[in-house]
């Protein structure tokens, strides 16, 4: 896991849980930053409050002054947690990411997502997928970070208010998959998911096929429409573009 930081500065997640910050210029390493025991999973780096976090894949969140390379506080992003009865408690953290104004940190795991507390890495709400919903794959703020869209392993993306948790829709990226020479569909679902940064309209989606798809939902919000759909409903295939 790498990450490039301002002021000419690459961060180097180890499977080990050390961190290296190297210089780029210099082609030095600078420091090697302690406070994992497992394999980083994700980094992340606020301008507003020039930190480094980071997360492992036991769950645990670390955060990093830049200015001294001090470990500030850690917190375990499980504690106090809730899980789904059918889901299996998941430790791992899969992404972390900072929201637009940089203050409050995405957290992203298999059973569900938090949104933190950039100073404290405190958990101020949590959200967890219905019964219904497989585990967590991907999930990313939209360039605005008025959404929050997040992939399932059974091939849907939830377009989340990033507020409320509230659903605003749901995408069927089932219909994506090509019949292989058996005539099997095989299981197809976004392993990543980014959104554009300048039109709200559009996201895109790496696929567990390999496959990468522009998506522009019919509906969401500020794109086009007033007004949400009373429930969820799955978008047609005219509405995805595979590449």
């Amino acid at each position: 896991m790498c990450l490039i930081i301002p002021g000419d500065l690459l961060a180097v997640g180890l499977d080990d849980g050390s961190i290296f910050i190297h210089c780029l210029s210099s082609r030095k390493v600078k420091e090697k930053l302690e406070g994992h025991d497992q394999k980083i999973t994700c980094l992340a780096f606020s301008r507003c409050f020039n930190v480094l976090v980071s997360s492992d894949s036991d769950g645990k969140l670390c955060l990093l002054s830049k200015k001294s390379w001090v470990k500030l506080t850690s917190k375990n992003s499980t504690h106090n947690c809730c899980t789904r009865s059918n889901l299996v408690s998941i430790s791992l953290v899969t992404h972390i990411q900072f929201d637009p104004y940089q203050i409050e940190i995405l957290v992203v795991h298999e059973g569900w997502i938090g949104v933190h507390d950039a100073r404290s890495l405190d958990c101020r709400v949590q959200w967890i997928p219905d019964e219904s919903d497989t585990s967590i794959t991907s999930a990313t703020y939209s360039s605005d970070g008025e959404t929050i869209y997040v992939g399932f392993g059974n091939g849907f993306i939830k377009i989340l208010d990033s507020k409320t948790f509230v659903t605003i829709c749901r995408i069927n990226l089932t219909s994506v998959a090509q019949p292989s020479p058996s005539n099997i569909r095989p299981e197809v679902y976004p392993t990543v998911i980014a959104a554009h940064p300048s039109h709200l309209s559009q996201i895109s989606a790496g696929l567990s096929n390999g496959k990468v798809i522009v998506l522009q939902p019919l509906w969401s919000r500020g794109w086009g429409e007033t007004a949400p759909p009373e429930d969820d409903g799955d978008y047609p295939d005219d509405s995805d573009h595979s590449y």
